[in-house]
């Protein structure tokens, strides 16, 4: 069984996929925006040279932000992004999980303060992932497909985990000191934490994406675990 947490954005996805055979975790995101600095760039870079992480940096097009530019090509834009954001999200699941394997997908859900275009935005994105899942995987299950796939709040997902109001500091915070033995055998979680105070990770009132992405998608996972398996067991 592989139990799936997804974080869904447009700037900064993460998923955390636990392999419960082999007592292994993998972790999935893209850094998604117009100007990283050189600096980022390579910080990221270094990061991915642990063994369970795979980071895409994108660069986003400037002209979806030109006024100058005509509605529809702003709009054609936004939609290579998306399906340039999602193509890579699948072709990188399709490394870790192939179509005949049992998983449990537990996904963050809208938060109730998201509105205006940034949310349709998101909608694309998540509908497009949506598809992906259902096409590739979920069809694919034992037992009743869509009844694998489990969307929850994210107040409900922090209050599982810490409490529903918790910063993204307090949720940092609590993942540094994880005592999930197999989180704890993970290379990526170890880098996390023998620089937990650096600036590439922080600033001192957040936690910088995609860190805290990635955070958000190991709660889901974790939720997954509990929700699928009522029992515990891991």
């Amino acid at each position: 069984m592989k139990y799936i947490g997804i974080d869904n954005s447009i700037l900064h996805p993460a998923i955390t996929i636990f392999d419960n055979e082999t007592k292994k975790y993998n972790f999935i995101t893209i850094f998604n925006e117009k100007h990283p600095s050189r600096n980022v760039i390579n910080n990221l870079l270094e990061v991915n040279k642990n063994d369970d992480i795979d980071i895409l940096v994108m660069i986003q097009d400037d002209l979806a932000s030109e006024k100058k530019i005509p509605y529809y090509l702003k709009e054609q834009l936004k939609m290579l992004n998306q399906f340039s954001l999602v193509n890579h999200i699948a072709y990188t699941l399709s490394k870790y999980i192939n179509s005949k394997d049992e998983i449990r997908i537990v996904m963050e859900g809208f938060s109730y303060g998201s509105s205006g275009n940034v949310l349709f935005d998101l909608g694309n994105v998540t509908g497009m992932l949506k598809y992906v899942l259902m096409r590739d995987y979920i069809t694919n299950s034992k037992i009743n497909g869509i009844s694998v796939f489990h969307i929850e709040s994210p107040k409900t997902l922090k209050k599982f985990y810490l409490n529903g109001n918790a910063s993204k500091i307090e949720l940092f915070e609590k993942f540094i000191l994880e005592t999930d033995k197999y989180l704890q055998e993970s290379s990526f979680f170890n880098f996390l934490k023998e620089n937990e105070f650096s600036k590439m990770i922080r600033t001192p009132k957040n936690i910088k994406s995609p860190w805290n992405d990635i955070i958000d998608s190991y709660i889901a996972n974790r939720y997954a675990f509990d929700f699928f398996n009522p029992q515990g067991g891991k």
